[in-house]
């Protein structure tokens, strides 16, 4: 039996020639499945560590228990010298906050011993710095504080309503008003 001859022959020796679309879609999937893949090894990777991490953190806490039973005083030492770090970190902070407050209210700063003494109260341990500085400097040297600050601002408030605040000069005369006046209308392409 031989095959008809409208038949086309395949050579597989001859590569097909492939379809633009074919190959765009087959790229395409090459890529999903490589993301697809790259996010699985992630993954595995992510767990694998996390898995190491904790193997690594049971071996520590017992070879600190071994540790602290073969030589008690030493690992109290280092223990004492960790609590020792964390409680200077602790005080640069505690300090770092105190100069935060005494920058934004200086009237305060004559206050800083008592503050400081307040502020190192172990009873004081867990409070924000800016209540420790209230409590330290009394209710009386509040009251005055938000005095002068309310009359700062009225002053400043004063100025600014008549021109003062913010300008150079200030205008004492009906004929240096009447410049300004004539000065401020000008267009900026004439001052």
């Amino acid at each position: 039996m031989t095959e008809p001859a409208d038949k086309p022959t395949i050579d597989p020796a001859v590569p097909a020639v492939a379809d633009p679309q074919d190959k765009e879609v087959k790229n395409k999937n090459q890529e999903e499945a490589f993301k697809r893949l790259q996010k699985e090894n992630d993954a595995f990777k992510l767990k694998e560590k996390e898995a190491t991490e904790a193997v690594e953190a049971e071996e520590k806490a017992k070879a600190d228990e071994l540790a602290k039973k073969e030589n008690p005083e030493k690992f109290d030492r280092d223990s004492l010298k960790q609590e020792v770090k964390d409680e200077l970190k602790s005080d640069l902070e505690k300090d770092a906050q105190l100069n935060d407050v005494l920058k934004e209210y200086p009237q305060l700063e004559e206050h800083r011993s008592k503050i400081k003494q307040y502020i190192d109260d172990a009873s004081r341990k867990g409070i924000p710095v800016d209540e420790i500085v209230a409590g330290a400097v009394g209710i009386k040297t509040l009251i005055k504080l938000g005095a002068e600050i309310g009359s700062e601002a009225l002053i400043a408030a004063e100025n600014s309503k008549n021109g003062g605040g913010n300008a150079e000069i200030k205008i004492q005369t009906e004929t240096q008003k009447q410049e300004q006046h004539y000065m401020d209308t000008l267009p900026d392409e004439f001052k």
